[in-house]
């Protein structure tokens, strides 16, 4: 397909098991993946999306220990909820709804991981009269990405 990367996950909705417990599988599933991503000249990144992978330090903290040159993150402004309910309602669109019970910081998030960044998912909600996002402070968040160094693909 000629793509530089591809994206994964490390978690699920339905995860059991300890933190470390996932570390250590996560650890042993990218190590793999990572693998096929030398094979194939291809990043293995890694979005914050679902569990304990929307914690910036438990992430990072992978990404620390593979060391390895192809891991990445892509940092979701919108995904640091590191405990939701169980999908519950599908609207029309096959969007499902779940509640956040516990949000990790999203700023402390952002500033954890983009130390591993090769890509940042700009997530936006709701927008102002003056098309400026409510629901986060993007300002304080591009001052993060900036002091990072971060100078590479940002989708929105």
């Amino acid at each position: 397909m000629g793509c530089n990367s591809i994206r994964v996950n490390l978690g699920s909705l339905e995860q059991t098991g300890t933190a470390e417990a996932l570390r250590d599988a996560a650890l042993e599933g990218y190590s793999k993946l990572l693998k096929y991503g030398d094979d194939h000249d291809m990043n293995i990144i890694v979005e914050n999306h679902v569990g304990h992978s929307c914690s910036g330090k438990w992430l990072a903290n992978i990404m620390k220990q593979v060391n390895h040159k192809r891991v990445g993150v892509l940092p979701d402004f919108g995904n640091f909820c590191v405990n939701r309910t169980k999908p519950e309602t599908m609207d029309i669109a096959g969007y499902v709804y779940i509640k956040s019970l516990e949000q990790y910081d999203m700023y402390l998030g952002i500033e954890e991981l983009m130390t591993y960044a090769k890509g940042v998912s700009a997530k936006t909600y709701k927008f102002d009269s003056h098309g400026n996002e409510t629901e986060m402070d993007f300002k304080r968040i591009f001052n993060i990405i900036e002091k990072s160094g971060f100078d590479d693909r940002y989708s929105v």
